[in-house]
Parts: structure tokens; C-alpha cells; sequence
């Protein structure tokens, strides 16, 4: 890189980021409930914590023009979580201080098993999501054969199951 920027001691493990309202903003991995808003020098601008939810693996941050997205998916030490979700918060809300936030809960279609895998070694591993028109897509990562699997899944709260959509050979780790 030309340049480089040390961030804050409080982004310990940051996760995903996106521009939005003119700051960059990004989430720790699994550390805190708090969204920072960045300047383009890296400096904290702004905080927002959000309450009652748990970050247990946030890997991802992406965006519609009315929410944001935080994908609580990482599963790369177990393989076995049940929990998968997605936080969706609506953008006024949030820039306001106040963050409506609802929740989209999924498994994948074709995991069957859920006993305890060894650490990165599953096909369930989540690291990158887009979210576009009415649907997410998720990016898994497989750790051993160094693919990844596309699922879709509606934008809107509630519970579902992701469908398999194909599966890409990229020699790799999605993250």
C-alpha cells in the first residue's frame, strides 16, 4: 500500500466495512455491539452501540437504501452453530441514535449434520454477504476444499432456510 493508518486500540478485530453518510463504518468480530463510523483517516467519528444483541461472530456489514445489514454467521470453530442470523437495522433509526433492530434467522439447506467439527474445517462458514434487490447471498467459506457455496435468503425478518445456489471452485477462502 502507498500509505497505511493505525485505527483505534478499540477496533480490535474489525470485520466488514461500508460508506455510508459520508464515514466508513465497520464492527468489531466478536467483541462488542458497538458500530463505528470512520473517517477516510481511519479516526473514529462515531459510535453507536446497539442494545440487546449479542455478538457472538459478526463478520459482515452491508446495505440497502433504507437498512443495514450485520451478518452474526461466522462459524469456522465448531461448524455446528444453530443460531445463524442476520441483524437488520433501519438507517434513519440508527443515525439517530435509536437503532430499530430486527432479526432474519437461517440455516443452510444442506447441512444435515451439526456435531462438533474441528476448528476450520466446515462448509458452513460465513465471512461475506451482499445484500441486492430482495434477496441476501451468502458467501460461505469452505476451509478444505477451498470453494465457496452461494445460499440466498429474503431481506425481510423472520426464519428461513437458505437455499443452495451454486457452488464455485475459487481456490480459496471467501472472507
Amino acid at each position: 500500500p502507498e500509505t497505511s493508518v493505525k485505527l483505534s486500540d478499540t477496533l480490535r478485530e474489525p470485520s466488514g466495512l461500508i460508506t455510508f453518510n459520508n464515514l466508513l463504518w465497520t464492527h468489531n468480530d466478536d467483541h462488542d455491539t458497538t458500530i463505528y463510523g470512520l473517517d477516510s483517516n481511519g479516526k473514529i467519528q462515531k459510535k453507536i452501540k446497539l442494545e440487546k444483541v449479542v455478538n457472538t461472530d459478526w463478520e459482515e456489514i452491508s446495505q440497502d437504501s433504507s437498512y443495514l445489514y450485520i451478518g452474526d454467521f461466522g462459524n469456522n470453530y465448531q461448524g455446528n452453530r444453530t443460531d445463524l442470523h442476520i441483524l437488520r437495522i433501519e438507517k434513519n433509526s440508527f443515525l439517530s441514535n435509536k437503532p430499530v433492530i430486527d432479526t432474519i434467522l437461517f440455516s443452510y439447506s444442506n447441512q444435515k449434520d451439526f456435531n462438533i467439527q474441528k476448528p476450520k474445517t466446515t462448509d458452513f462458514d460465513c465471512e461475506a454477504f451482499i445484500v441486492s434487490q430482495d434477496s441476501i447471498y451468502l458467501f460461505t467459506k469452505q476451509w478444505t476444499q477451498n470453494k465457496t457455496s452461494i445460499y440466498t435468503l429474503p431481506k425481510t425478518p423472520g426464519k428461513y432456510i437458505a437455499q443452495l445456489k451454486q457452488t464455485l471452485n475459487i481456490d480459496g477462502l471467501v472472507t
